[in-house]
């Protein structure tokens, strides 16, 4: 697995990336990343994902550990009938349950994208217009959300799955 990018946020910063031999969840290697935060942020780790459909049958799930609590999986969704200014297709991220055990591998998983995306739609109409519709909803990307302090965060990430997805 390879780490797309880092999202822009003030004050974070990626020291070091690499694939580390050895401290894996199964198999041979996992990627660490080492991030740093000048002031409390949410750091959001972009992994690559062909564009997807948003349906029930969409689940993902990746191994992490981090030292940081909180960590969840999310993805990036496109919703092309929705603008924001100068006909920007509206983007938001929908999150998974967090994790529970810094500094130790769990597993992250993110599935119902569908639902979580239905309760947030009267938030998304009062905020963009009663037009805003789920209806050709796009995933366009994977992402791991660490919320942070000031300070260095270590993450290590192994085995993604990814099932039910269809191109969009």
């Amino acid at each position: 697995m390879t780490l797309a990018s880092l999202a822009p946020a003030t004050g974070l910063r990626l020291l070091s990336q690499q694939i580390e031999r050895g401290h894996s969840h199964t198999g041979e290697a996992a990627e660490t990343l080492v991030l740093e935060a000048a002031q409390p942020a949410l750091a959001r780790l972009l992994l690559p994902l062909a564009d997807a459909a948003v349906i029930e049958e969409f689940r993902a799930s990746l191994w992490v550990r981090c030292d940081q609590p909180g960590v969840r999986l999310a993805c990036r969704v496109r919703l092309p009938q929705a603008q924001r200014s100068a006909g920007v297709p509206l983007e938001l991220f929908v999150a998974g349950p967090p994790g529970g055990f810094p500094g130790r591998w769990q597993e992250l998983s993110l599935t119902g994208i569908p639902r979580l995306l239905a309760q947030r739609l009267p938030a998304l109409r009062a905020e963009y217009g009663a037009d805003v519709s789920t209806a050709a909803a796009v995933i366009t990307g994977l992402v791991v959300e660490i919320p942070m302090g000031t300070g260095r965060c270590t993450a290590s990430l192994d085995d993604l799955s990814v099932e039910g997805l269809i191109a969009a």
